[in-house]
């Protein structure tokens, strides 16, 4: 689960509980745990001084070379897959 994606939708039935949840996985603690698990974490930017050294390149706010990206969806929409798979490639080693 990453931090950018989650969210408390209208009409709830739980909305209190719900934002409990996302402290706890945004929690700098926590936040940093999931680098190891999740090779786009962590959201929190304050969770990168605890992420364990082995896994910090591979976060995207973690890696030296990598800027703050605008999102062009109408580019995604045509070149995503192509993106998707020049992502897939580097992270396997190809």
């Amino acid at each position: 689960m990453l931090g950018a994606s989650m969210a408390v939708v209208k009409g709830s039935k739980h909305p209190k509980e719900a934002m409990q949840l996302i402290a706890y996985i945004l929690d700098k603690e926590n936040n940093a745990k999931m680098s190891a698990l999740v090779a786009q974490g962590p959201s929190n930017t304050l969770a990168l001084d605890k992420v364990d050294a082995k896994y910090k390149d591979w976060t995207i706010a973690g890696h030296p070379d990598v800027k703050p990206y605008a999102y062009d969806w109408p580019y995604l929409r045509v070149e995503g897959q192509k993106l998707n798979e020049a992502y897939q490639n580097w992270f396997s080693g190809n």
